[in-house]
């Protein structure tokens, strides 16, 4: 994972979902840390903790100036790592440029 963050931002529920949606069919998104390390991750795994934890805020974090990391739950205790390399690293520049202006 990287070490330098550079950015924090809220990314809305309603503007993650979309940002899901457009990515349905992707094989692997990243990599979601737990136990043991890193492993890859699937929309459906983010697409259901979201849903999962509706009203909660959904922190994403910048490292090094290109790599994301989502915190999802109530205490944010779900991570996801979208790296450049991700069919999602697009749409998450959008958004945090939508935030952060």
């Amino acid at each position: 994972m990287p070490n330098g963050q550079t950015d924090v931002f809220r990314i809305s529920q309603v503007r993650l979902l979309q940002i899901l949606e457009a990515n349905l069919d992707s094989q692997v998104l990243g990599l979601e840390v737990g136990i043991g390390g890193w492993r890859p991750f699937q929309t459906k795994d983010v697409f259901g903790l979201v849903n999962e934890f509706a009203g909660s805020e959904i922190q994403a974090e910048v490292q090094d100036h290109e790599t994301y990391i989502l915190h999802i739950g109530p205490n944010w205790e779900y991570w996801f790592q979208i790296g450049p390399d991700s069919q999602m690293y697009e749409a998450m520049r959008v958004a945090h440029n939508e935030v952060v202006g």
